[in-house]
């Protein structure tokens, strides 16, 4: 973030939007279609609760997506790369848009980081992976970005009172067995500025960080907007047409790369070889394509359960949906298996439940 020259315009946004779809698809409106070259952009905004995925990451690997759904918390994808972050009303969004050549996430850190310290007197750094954190472990921002041929824009967080109970609900993923080349988050220790700072307030920082940003131009006077907007179809054609697609299953689950779920089950069998059993689902854009399974259980249960996750083909990959679909295909193909049997289909059973839920 470079000080232009006197005649580049330097414009705060502040979205009165709390729909985190409408949020994204107003940044992305904004970084196609609008002319950095004459201008500088800061764009403040905040959503309700929601957890917002990189361009290229894994939901089910990030995300607790079942707890996501029981609290009513929103699930996106956002375009730019980079990690899983938790939103609510605690938590405040920056991103900067400008010509591509000036584009310098380090110092657009430094300008976040500068008020803290001056205004707070909050001990913030800005570390080596380009989060900002506090006593050189705690994080208190995540970064990512995109780039254009002519234009990029560098977006982040700042917790401020996030509720912590619902970001470590949702972001504790049960996501075991998941082999993905998808990009994976790096976690790490988060402390929100009220647990430093007594008192301090969204709204707040909101309107100081704007105050900032118009100072960094020395004509601020003249060449400064300062504005708060809701975005819609009125003043941004065509806004809802891409926040309806961001919104939408195809975009938040349909995106992630192609992954598999492959489990191994043992169990001791006294007198014989343990009972084994592996499991090797493919999952492309979020369709369940295929499952593998092989082991050693008697042969009318290995056929059963080969029978019944054929049924999982074309369906989508949401655990409740899957088993659903087990259920009914069971009640419809009785396994016939002898007595001795029974203990061999209550193990596969309960693999098979652990597998499609990732549970450990």
């Amino acid at each position: 973030m470079a000080t232009g020259s006197m005649s580049k315009q330097w414009r705060v946004l502040i979205s009165k939007s709390r729909d985190v779809y409408l949020n994204l698809a107003w940044e992305d409106w904004l970084y196609r279609r609008e002319n950095f070259i004459n201008q500088n952009m800061l764009l403040l905004w905040r959503n309700d609760p929601c957890v917002v995925i990189g361009r290229y990451q894994n939901p089910w690997k990030e995300v607790n997506v079942s707890s996501a759904k029981m609290l009513g918390i929103s699930i996106a994808r956002r375009f730019s790369g980079g990690g899983t972050v938790y939103h609510d009303l605690g938590n405040v969004n920056f991103t900067f848009l400008t010509e591509r050549s000036l584009y310098n996430r380090r110092k657009n850190l430094e300008f976040i980081v500068d008020l803290l310290r001056k205004d707070y007197n909050v001990p913030a750094t800005v570390n080596k992976r380009d989060d900002i954190v506090v006593n050189n472990s705690l994080k208190i921002s995540g970064t990512a970005a995109k780039l254009g041929r002519t234009t990029a824009y560098h977006h982040c967080t700042l917790l401020v009172s996030v509720i912590k109970d619902q970001l470590h609900a949702v972001l504790s993923a049960k996501n075991k067995g998941i082999r993905t080349n998808a990009t994976e988050s790096l976690p790490s220790p988060t402390v929100n500025l009220a647990e430093i700072v007594a008192g301090i307030e969204c709204e707040t920082l909101i309107h100081g960080y704007a105050k900032s940003f118009a100072a960094l131009n020395e004509s601020f006077v003249d060449n400064v907007m300062v504005k708060e907007v809701t975005p819609t179809n009125v003043e941004y054609p065509g806004l809802s047409t891409v926040a309806d697609d961001l919104r939408s299953t195809d975009f938040v689950f349909g995106k992630t790369p192609k992954f598999n779920i492959v489990r191994e089950y043992l169990l001791p069998n006294e007198g014989a070889d343990a009972l084994r059993l592996l499991f090797d689902i493919l999952v492309d854009k979020g369709v369940v394509q295929g499952a593998n399974i092989e082991g050693n259980l008697h042969p009318s249960v290995m056929s059963a359960l080969r029978s019944v996750c054929a049924q999982l083909d074309g369906i989508a990959y949401d655990s409740h949906l899957m088993w659903s679909v087990f259920e009914k295909s069971m009640l419809l193909s009785p396994f016939n298996e002898p007595p001795e049997g029974r203990i061999e289909m209550d193990f596969a059973l309960r693999c098979l439940l652990r597998t499609v839920t990732c549970q450990e």
